[in-house]
């Protein structure tokens, strides 16, 4: 499991205001900066994850499998993490 920061707020509509799509808007690019910043912290957790496998053997680093899986925001974080190792800055 891998977390990074967010603003994690629930939003609400302020009484008298019609403001809410505006504020999510906001809030949600926040979010997605954040998300994105955290990419090359998982890069380096996928690198050493990489180092521990190569010292296992060959036979038993063959036979097993890393699945990557992100749910919504973390599609950011994992794409920003996978772009990190691709351009040789991990």
């Amino acid at each position: 499991v891998f977390c990074w920061p967010s603003d994690g707020k629930v939003l609400t509509l302020q009484p008298g205001s019609l403001n809410f799509v505006d504020g999510a808007v906001e809030q949600y690019r926040r979010d997605q900066a954040d998300a994105e910043a955290s990419g090359p912290a998982l890069a380096r957790l996928l690198s050493e994850i990489r180092r521990a496998r190569a010292r296992q053997s060959a036979a038993a680093a063959k036979a097993t499998r890393l699945a990557l899986l992100a749910h919504s925001m973390g599609n950011h974080v994992l794409a920003a993490g996978l772009l990190s190792l691709d351009n040789g800055l991990m």
